[in-house]
């Protein structure tokens, strides 16, 4: 029973093993294949990406701003 069950638990660990050095020669690989064109399409999705997220906080805090100056407004209008 115990050789039966170490048995199982080295041919697991070997399994593991085995897949682990997949993964890591996958992952160390996979950027030889990038070429120049995808990594200049993944600049361009980057930097443009980037500017939509600045347009759209600026537009946030413009909104938040005349929200707050209108509610100031009509809390000066109903003081007087």
């Amino acid at each position: 029973m115990k050789n039966k069950l170490a048995s199982l638990k080295n041919r697991h660990i070997n399994r593991l093993k085995a897949a682990g050095f997949t993964v890591v020669g996958t992952a160390v690989g996979a950027p030889a294949f990038a070429d120049e064109a995808t990594q200049t399409a993944i600049t361009s999705a980057y930097t443009e990406g980037s500017a939509d997220l600045t347009v759209a906080v600026a537009g946030l805090i413009g909104l938040v701003s005349v929200v707050v100056g209108v509610g100031m407004i009509i809390s000066m209008l109903r003081k007087g």
